[in-house]
């Protein structure tokens, strides 16, 4: 599985376990119905956030071998690795994209990426001359949704899902562009190219032959109607090898394109392979793929007449992807990363693990303890937020969803096995010392003293002794109208985020009689809670951040203020600066007046955000499969917003902002000097639009930004006005 950790910064005054693990039941809202999330994009940038490190990773569908490297997806990042010794892959180098990691083909210094889950984000080209720092030189949007990609010479043949085959001429990296497309009516999942003919594999419509000896009018000349989906393909001289889905592996010659010969076809055993995806030809072998059940190795040598079967190795994971080099085979496979297996004798040499889904966060000193769903606590040394690396971890029974620590003990909310307690003194050799099985779904949790507070979902609140962690008892329990997702506590009360029942406040000086004593219908779904002061912060993911007023929860808890955007799952408060994750992104948001929050920072992770955790000038994000994000926020400083008027007052001077385009718009009286200067926050001049002599009369000029805070100084004569710009995407 995989792990994905984000810090950021900003200034402010192996136990394994066997067991059948299932979802909570009936929670539509988190399983289905909620939006998918937004993916990272660079032109988005960021706003006063940057990011400084982190322990990205993702599930791995793709790999490719050039020599003693691989080139893999995993999640959001293509990452360089040196396999020159199989069984220890040492990571060079990676660069994040857009979406998600599906295809990669390197040709010399140039990796051509396909960018897929978003429609449109189609092909990156990198340069990884330098495997250390490779640096996107090119893109093209794609009009489908991409899944491969072939380069021969200076034409990138792109599988492009409902769009087809798309042709793309990258003669100039920097600047591709399409010169011809073909679309078949199908789903084009995969593309091989030989002399002027391009092979598709058409999903239901089978292997396809398209002439591309012209390419601005590429025409099918060949077609054969395997018996299920095409969803791979593999070319050795005049025999085509198709990946058909359930029916197997299927060859044919196709030595004249217009009339596709049926050679043989393999249909797997059932148990121990099915739904083939991909497959790779090597020699007499065929490396063929199923999701669900691995790796399966073909003989092949007499294709004509039979083929069979000697050797399967299922991997833990969904396997996508696989490349042969040598004796290995290298295999994408899904949540748990890149296996190399040594094909003489089928045993696993090598690991590089991914990890799984970040769901909660919690620091202590220079120790991120991040709650990492399937793959239970995963322990992340952060003294040095550039080069964070893991060095602990304790696989809990189920779901890790929420974790608090305490000195040596970490809590760990865990899904539907309740609460585990986890030494982590030595973090390199961690172990359970106790645990109680509450009745719900364990998601968060929160210890005061020899207390812990769980949110159990379906079962409310549940108060747990923690005094003996070797003998936890229940002392109190509350059982709220919705599902608990998130409780925070402060004195004899405890706040929680009830999911479809908005904020319940619940009095527990005596945990034995729990009972509630306030309440509020935010209106949506709550996700999250902080308590600071007099103020409740929830994060309420349809209707944003609500700022409620608790100091008579007893009597009315009101809204007092808002911040409707992010769709918020987790928030922390520091002074005046609410922090919260959202389901694409980290926001920050300034709360000094409650009926005025206002939008001071965020940093687009790219993730799912699931929670927030701020240290001292840290925030770490919970970011779902991308991991954990340390991000650095600085307030805004240096050039300030004001008008310097010295005589008549200047006329006309507005800006207008429609996502990164900005249009200045001034007039002129009488024939004079006009300079308009654009700055960011530090006061730097990053763009000069105008600088000359003007006679009088309306102008306006527009200057294309990244995202951020600028801004605009226009000097008219010896008048000057100095205007904010907010550009967010």
């Amino acid at each position: 599985m995989f792990l994905s950790l984000i810090l950021l910064s900003f200034n402010t005054s192996m136990n394994n376990h066997t067991v059948m693990r299932t979802d909570p039941k009936s929670q539509p809202s988190i399983m289905s119905t909620e939006p998918y999330q937004k993916a990272f994009n660079p032109k988005w940038g960021s706003l006063n956030c940057t990011l400084i490190g982190g322990w990205f990773s993702g599930p791995d569908y793709t790999v490719f071998i050039k020599d003693t490297v691989a080139y893999i997806g995993d999640g959001g990042y293509m990452k360089i690795l040196n396999v020159k010794n199989p069984s220890n892959p040492i990571l060079l180098g990676q660069i994040r994209v857009p979406s998600v990691v599906w295809d990669i083909y390197v040709v010399d210094t140039l990796a051509y990426v396909i960018d897929n889950y978003n429609y449109y984000d189609g092909l990156r080209i990198i340069n990884v001359a330098n495997p250390s720092v490779p640096v996107e030189i090119g893109v093209y949007y794609t009009w489908g949704r991409s899944y491969n990609v072939y380069v021969v010479d200076t034409l990138a043949y792109v599988a492009d899902g409902s769009a087809g085959l798309r042709i793309v001429n990258v003669a100039n990296p920097a600047s591709p562009s399409e010169i011809g497309s073909f679309t078949t009516g199908n789903i084009v999942y995969d593309v091989y190219v030989v002399n002027t003919l391009a092979y598709l594999a058409d999903g239901y419509g089978g292997l396809k032959a398209i002439d591309v000896a012209n390419p601005t009018a590429p025409s099918q000349v060949g077609c054969y109607d395997t018996d299920d989906q095409a969803y791979g393909i593999d070319i050795v001289d005049t025999l085509a090898y198709v990946a058909d889905g359930w029916d197997g592996l299927g060859v044919f010659n196709i030595s004249n394109p217009a009339d596709t010969i049926f050679l043989v076809k393999y249909h797997y055993n059932y148990n121990t392979m099915y739904d083939t995806r991909k497959v790779d030809v090597i020699g007499n072998l065929a490396y063929t793929l199923s999701p669900g059940n691995g790796l399966c190795i073909l003989n092949v040598s007499n294709p004509a007449d039979t083929i069979y079967e000697v050797g399967t190795y299922n991997t833990s994971g969904n396997s996508y992807d696989v490349s042969v080099a040598d004796s290995f085979a290298y295999v994408a496979d899904d949540w748990d990363g890149l296996r190399i297996i040594n094909v003489n004798g089928l045993s696993e040499i090598g690991y590089y693990d991914t990890g799984n889904s970040a769901e909660g966060v919690f620091v202590l000193d220079t120790l991120a303890y991040v709650a990492d769903y399937l793959d239970g606590l995963r322990i992340i040394n952060v003294a040095n937020p550039d080069s964070t690396f893991e060095i602990g971890f304790y696989d809990t029974y189920d779901y890790a969803c929420g974790v608090y620590v305490v000195d040596s003990l970490a809590y760990v909310a865990d899904g539907q096995d309740g609460l585990r307690v986890i030494n982590v003194a030595r973090p390199d050799s961690t172990f359970e010392i106790g645990f109680y099985d509450t009745d719900g779904w364990a998601y968060n949790i929160y210890v005061v003293d020899t207390l812990a507070y769980v949110a159990d979902y379906y079962d409310g609140l549940r108060i747990l002794n923690i005094t003996r962690p070797d003998s936890i008892s229940e002392i109190g329990h509350y059982d709220t109208d919705g599902y608990a997702r998130d409780v925070y506590v402060v004195d004899s009360l405890a706040y929680i985020a009830d999911y479809t029942d908005g904020l319940r406040i619940i009095n527990v000086a005596r945990p034995d009689s729990a009972f509630e004593i306030g309440y509020y219908n935010t209106g949506s779904w709550t996700y999250g809670i902080y308590v600071l002061d007099t103020l409740a912060y929830v994060a309420d993911y349809y209707n944003g951040l609500r700022i409620l007023n608790v100091a008579h929860p007893a009597d009315t808890v009101f809204e007092v203020g808002y911040y409707g955007y992010g769709n918020p799952t987790g928030v922390y408060v520091v002074d005046t600066l609410a922090y919260i994750s959202a389901s694409g992104d980290f926001r920050v948001i300034n709360v000094k007046k409650p009926d005025s929050a206002s939008l001071v920072g965020y940093y687009d992770t790219g993730g799912n955000a699931k929670n927030v955790y701020i240290k001292d000038s840290l925030a770490y994000i919970a970011d779902g499969e991308d991991g954990m994000y340390i991000i650095h926020y600085a307030e805004p400083q240096g050039i300030e917003e004001k008008t310097e008027l010295k005589g008549e007052k200047i006329r006309n001077i507005s800006i207008n902002s429609v996502s990164n385009k900005i249009r200045i718009n001034y007039s002129v009286d009488k024939k004079t000097a006009v300079k308009i200067g654009i700055y960011n926050i530090l006061g730097q001049r990053v763009a000069s639009p105008v600088n000359r002599i003007q006679s009088p009369g309306n102008y306006s000029v527009n200057w294309n930004g990244r995202a951020g805070i600028y801004f605009a100084r226009i000097q008219i004569g010896k008048y000057t006005d100095t205007k904010k710009i907010v550009i967010i995407k």
